[in-house]
């Protein structure tokens, strides 16, 4: 289990916030979770800025839900696409990409 100190939420539209958290020495994440507007463009931005994290640790797992709409199928298919990332559908509306 995690203590609360583990933990932390970036708040905010992440258009803008993650570019912000990433811009100051990336943090070391192990998971993160996208889940908020569904539009290609923002589940797109928060991908490329998520995906990011991989050259700090390589055991990041990038989680995605609301599968079903289609910004956000959009984009798991481009990511399924390049091949260069492990990408496991975990149930009807949710899937991983990992290394």
């Amino acid at each position: 289990m995690l203590a609360p100190s583990q933990i932390n939420l970036f708040k905010g539209d992440t258009m803008r916030s993650l570019p912000n958290v990433l811009q100051k020495d990336a943090p070391f994440i192990n998971l993160a979770y996208i889940d908020g507007c569904h539009d290609y463009e923002v589940v797109k931005s928060d991908w490329l800025n998520c995906s990011l994290l991989f050259e700090k640790n390589q055991q990041l797992v990038v989680a995605f839900d609301d599968y079903t709409y289609d910004g956000v199928k959009a984009v798991y298919d481009e990511i399924l696409k390049q091949a260069v990332y492990q990408v496991r559908l975990i149930n009807q509306n949710q899937f991983l990409v990992y290394r």
